[in-house]
């Protein structure tokens, strides 16, 4: 490959396009990498790749690398089918050696050698978690892609095992790279006392970060907070820190029915340079997840110093070690 380039250089692409227009873990997983990148490599020549509604994307300074804003379909399907037939068409002018992408979507055609990141396979296992329409069609996703795939990233030790378990590709053809706390989160000498006033908040709130979604399991987090006993019902809240997913209504259900309607806070979708002092002023980080592939929000609360309790799941075991509280999460 070397020998074929221009001294030595590489041509490298980096497909971050999702459906996502507010961060979330996945796009904050290639964000940083194109960050840390942007500082250890001036040789090699980056295109990155990303949709007119991904806001959230910055192109970064260094002279090697190179945002092309793309005008996909936003629809799963319209969007599949643009990555898999016109994708490739279009990003073969620029005479890739090598193409990331940063998550398993449609290949039909390989161009040049590919890389993909897969962070879970919920799809397979807890389907619940995009419904069975989409979650069928993401299992096809994952299969055309892996099929055209040279080489595999994955973020944990359990994905990886996961994906061995389930998909046919050779072992020595994936590689595992943890994930990390972003920089952005990272206090400063502001005390961040102004959130509680920002988003009226107690000053006792146990915290969730994240979309609120079937597999997430934030109804469980209200349906134990109600069964607490009354002094500590009485003097703390619950803060959802996240956008609204597929279980919102049942977490408001959940809401009414423990009569807690003034117990939880939704804040929705949190920029990071208020997210990190949520994280700072919380007494507890909860997270009941049943699947993940990192389970990025434990890390970033341990990285707070905020006692976590969180899924007894083998991924949040590797990440969080002896460092969290692991319980039971089908056990209310």
């Amino acid at each position: 490959l070397a020998g074929s380039t221009v001294n030595n250089r590489l041509n490298i692409g980096i497909n971050m396009i999702t459906a996502n227009e507010t961060l979330r873990g996945t796009d904050r997983y290639i964000t940083e990498i194109l960050y840390q990148l942007s500082t250890m490599d001036k040789k090699n020549q980056y295109f990155i790749f990303y949709a007119h509604w991904q806001q959230f994307v910055k192109p970064l300074t260094a002279s090697n690398f190179q945002f092309i804003q793309m005008s996909p379909p936003k629809g799963i399907l319209l969007k599949a089918f643009w990555q898999a037939l016109i994708f490739p068409k279009v990003v073969k002018k620029y005479k890739l050696h090598v193409l990331h992408y940063t998550n398993p979507i449609p290949i039909l055609k390989r161009h040049c050698p590919i890389v993909v990141t897969i962070h879970d396979l919920a799809e397979f296992i807890q389907p619940a978690k995009y419904g069975t329409l989409k979650s069928y069609a993401k299992r096809l996703f994952v299969a055309l892609c892996v099929k055209k795939a040279n080489f595999i990233i994955t973020v944990s030790d359990t994905t990886r095992k996961v994906i061995l378990d389930l998909l046919d590709f050779s072992p020595e053809s994936i590689d595992v790279t943890l994930e990390g706390i972003s920089g952005n989160l990272s206090v400063d000498n502001n005390d961040g006392e102004y959130i509680f006033e920002k988003y009226h908040l107690p000053r006792n709130y146990m915290l969730y970060v994240g979309v609120i979604e079937k597999t997430k399991q934030v109804e469980s987090i209200v349906r134990a907070f109600s069964l607490l006993d009354d002094s500590l019902q009485k003097d703390y809240a619950i803060v959802i820190a996240g956008n609204r997913g597929n279980a919102y209504e049942d977490v408001k259900a959940a809401i009414r029915d423990c009569k807690l309607e003034k117990k939880v806070f939704f804040l929705g979708y949190v920029q990071d340079c208020d997210l990190k002092y949520l994280y700072k002023k919380a007494k507890v980080f909860v997270f009941p997840s049943l699947i993940e592939g990192f389970g990025l929000p434990v890390l970033e609360a341990m990285g707070h110093g905020i006692p976590v309790i969180a899924s007894d799941i083998p991924v949040i075991s590797e990440v969080a070690g002896d460092a969290a509280i692991l319980v039971d999460p089908y056990d209310i």
